[in-house]
């Protein structure tokens, strides 16, 4: 079977899309209302809605009544969600800032378009749960970008039949990260049944069978389109929760003199090793 390389150049095109006028300026919502309010007085009952839209649909929006200890917000999320997930890096703690940053040398610390992805996608330990909270939206751009699995892996099954169930294995893909060289899954079986996704769309590197190159190059292509996109800006106090496995996310560029500041935390380690790696 033929086995596809490729560096770096192989994303500039994706690249240069999403950094586009035309892609970042599809019209969305301004706002969208969020699906409830929050306030460390609320009772179990409203926690209970709250994680159980989050489990059903994927993502959940809330609204917190007034600027929180970040702390306090983590530790409400913990009780649903898990343990927190230190971020990667020197010096990183249980949250990490968003915002621009002048010479910024990642997406996370930059105004740039980011790409439609999971959460170290690129790497097979990545958190379960993510969230964002809003300390300051974005004056002009910066709108958040959704793209649920369920939609993208029927689109998979029509356009590449069984294919699709090679992702599932544990060396589908050997990526380059910033640690080296690495074998992962694309697709991996979730505990409840469901099926979950780990995935990056720009990378140092990538090699893989043939077939698993088209499928993952048709995920790419399917997930960047804003037809299959839930937009929105988030607005200040939002918090905005995703299951990492089965929402993909992103964002529109932004001015670089933008103030927008977001804080990010995740939750629940997992590891792609112990995760049940079925057919779909």
């Amino acid at each position: 079977m033929h086995t596809v390389t490729v560096g770096d150049s192989y994303f500039h095109d994706l690249y240069n899309l999403i950094q586009g006028d035309i892609y970042s300026g599809v019209v969305p919502a301004d706002n969208i209302r969020s699906d409830f309010t929050w306030s460390p007085i609320i009772g179990d009952s409203l926690n209970t809605k709250i994680f159980n839209l989050l489990n059903r649909r994927g993502f959940v929006l809330v609204s917190i009544t007034s600027k929180p200890d970040i702390h306090e917000l983590i530790r409400w999320q913990n009780e649903y969600l898990g343990s927190s997930m230190k971020d990667r890096g020197l010096n990183k703690g249980m949250y990490s800032t968003v915002m621009a940053e002048k010479n910024g040398k990642f997406f996370v610390n930059s105004n740039l378009t980011q790409p439609i992805h999971t959460d170290e996608g690129h790497t097979s330990v990545f958190p379960r749960y993510i969230s964002l909270y809003c300390e300051t939206p974005s004056a002009s751009g910066g709108i958040s970008t959704l793209v649920h699995s369920k939609g993208l892996l029927k689109n998979l099954k029509i356009n590449f039949g069984d294919n699709i169930r090679l992702l599932f294995d544990q060396n589908a893909v050997c990526v380059k990260n910033v640690s080296g060289y690495e074998s992962k899954s694309l697709l991996i079986r979730l505990k409840d049944g469901r099926t979950g996704i780990s995935y990056s769309p720009i990378l140092r590197g990538l090699s893989c069978d043939e077939p698993i190159f088209d499928v993952y190059s048709g995920i790419t292509k399917y997930v960047h389109d804003p037809e299959n996109q839930i937009r929105f800006r988030l607005s200040k106090n939002q918090l905005l929760i995703i299951d990492n496995c089965r929402v993909l996310h992103g964002r529109t560029k932004f001015p670089a003199s933008d103030d927008r500041v977001l804080y990010r935390m995740w939750f629940s380690e997992c590891h792609l090793s112990t995760m049940v790696n079925l057919t779909v």
